[in-house]
């Protein structure tokens, strides 16, 4: 708090006198440490104080993994299979992120075990209560453009040009 003789906003100014006990060399316009703990300040308080700032702590995570990966759509990331489900596959991503990849996104007779590390490609992030929702694919038409661009370094540098791709994902 800054050291006043006369105090306005009791949360942002102290007297020289208060000051005086806390830090004996302060002087007026100086800034001073000042223990504002209210006395009713008890453990209940100190847990929800506590509970508050970790859910600030958790919301900004997610808005960060949200931005990072919104600006990875139509790229390919490295991700560990976590779990199967009927519906598709949740895949573990950098940043502490998953990724879902729906079974219309895998490749038709492909078998995915947990613990397999694969390549897919980012075709939609979208924001919701729990964290984004990252949807990943490997049949998607981009995904070979962009594995043929990342192994072929005459297509990423241009000299050789993609005009189209025709592809049956899990065909020959």
């Amino acid at each position: 708090k800054e050291v006043v003789e006369d105090v306005q906003n009791e949360q942002t100014e102290v007297l020289l006198s208060e000051a005086k006990k806390v830090e004996p060399e302060a002087e007026l316009g100086d800034m001073v440490v000042v223990d504002t703990t209210p006395e009713d300040f008890g453990r209940v308080a100190a847990q929800t104080a506590r509970q508050v700032i970790q859910q600030r702590i958790r919301e900004a995570e997610r808005e960060i993994q949200y931005e990072y990966f919104a600006k990875q759509v139509g790229e390919i990331v490295s991700g560990v299979v976590q779990a199967i489900s009927g519906r598709g596959a949740t895949i573990g991503l950098d940043k502490k992120a998953e990724g879902t990849m729906l079974r219309k996104d895998m490749i038709p007779r492909e078998r995915l075990r947990v613990h397999d590390r694969i390549r897919c490609l980012i075709y939609d992030v979208k924001e919701s209560g729990r964290g984004p929702m990252i949807y990943l694919s490997r049949a998607h038409r981009k995904f070979l453009r962009r594995l043929l661009e990342n192994e072929v370094p005459e297509i990423y540098h241009g000299v050789v040009e993609i005009r189209s791709i025709a592809r049956e994902p899990g065909q020959r």
